[in-house]
Formats: structure tokens, sequence, C-alpha cells
């Protein structure tokens, strides 16, 4: 987020980049990025909605991509 501070501060103006420092210092003080997900209430909620919405996209079956392995150089001769 300290990144998309810069460019916004670049972009949008003082403003807007305080209100993204705010933001920043806001989860911070929760513990946001310290706490498991399902310690916080919005966020469990969060998942909870993105999965069920997955499901129903997927007539109930769960996709979960996973990125694939890069490929591996050919040997040397």
């Amino acid at each position: 987020m300290k990144d998309s501070a810069l460019s916004i501060l670049a972009r949008e103006g003082e403003q807007k980049a305080l209100e993204v420092a705010a933001t920043i210092s806001c989860i911070e003080s929760r513990g946001i990025l310290s706490d498991a997900p399902h310690e916080v209430g919005f966020l469990k909620g969060f998942f909870e909605k993105a999965v069920s919405l997955l499901l129903a996209q997927g007539g109930g079956s769960l996709r979960i991509p996973v990125r694939a392995k890069p490929a591996e150089p050919a040997p040397a001769p």
C-alpha cells in the first residue's frame, strides 16, 4: 500500500495520498496484517461471500486457480 500511496500522490495529489496513509495506519493499528482473517469479522464475511459466488458460478464446483510452475530449461548437450 505504501507504493500505491506514492503513485496516488503523483497522480491525485496530497489529499488522496493522505487518505491512503490514514488507511494504512488504520490497518496497522487493527492488526489486520498480523491477525488471521477469521479473527477479523468483515474479512471472514468477505471470504465467505467470495467462495459462495465462486461456487454459484461453477455450478457447485469450486475451481481454485493455481499458478503453473515455470518450464524447466532444456538440459545442455
